[in-house]
């Protein structure tokens, strides 16, 4: 029953710390990193619901700010953010 709990907890930790913020992160096409730091700095401002926020309201700055204008290239080569389409 031990082995059973410890696997339990290691494969959860492995799936919530490395696998989701990877695969959200090529979703909203944002870098891990920058999901990190937005992650922290919400939870920071706005508690545990910034934290729940954090990647939406991120995303929703990101358009509104990077990709939004052409001169912010540089911004969104600095964030990991690629303009490249998916069809």
């Amino acid at each position: 029953m031990l082995l059973v709990i410890v696997v339990y907890i290691l494969l959860i930790s492995l799936l919530t710390s490395l696998i989701a913020p990877h695969y959200i992160g090529h979703a909203v096409n944002m870098s891990v990193l920058l999901g990190v730091i937005a992650l922290v700095f919400w939870g920071w401002v706005l508690g545990p619901l910034g934290a729940i926020l954090s990647i939406p309201i991120t995303s929703l700055l990101k358009v509104l700010l990077i990709d939004s204008d052409p001169r912010a290239q540089w911004a969104a080569a600095l964030i990991g953010s690629s303009h490249r389409h998916r069809h």
